[in-house]
């Protein structure tokens, strides 16, 4: 391989771990907001599990203004 080829070869390897970890940072993220928002009050409902790195889904009941 020359030069050009072997650089242009690890610009790909490095694109493709910043990805997983933007993917990995993103869903340590949602957990965290999750968690931030069921510690918080109100009635909440849990509607779906999680699945395949998925979260849980919640529903919130509504609560009136006064």
């Amino acid at each position: 391989m020359n030069r050009i080829e072997r650089s242009k070869a690890e610009a790909y390897t490095e694109l493709l771990e910043r990805s997983g970890r933007e993917k990995k940072l993103k869903g340590w993220m949602q957990d965290m907001e999750m968690a931030s928002q069921l510690a918080g009050k109100g009635k909440k409902k849990k509607l779906k599990n999680g699945k395949n790195g998925r979260l849980p889904t919640y529903k919130w009941s509504t609560v009136r203004k006064k």
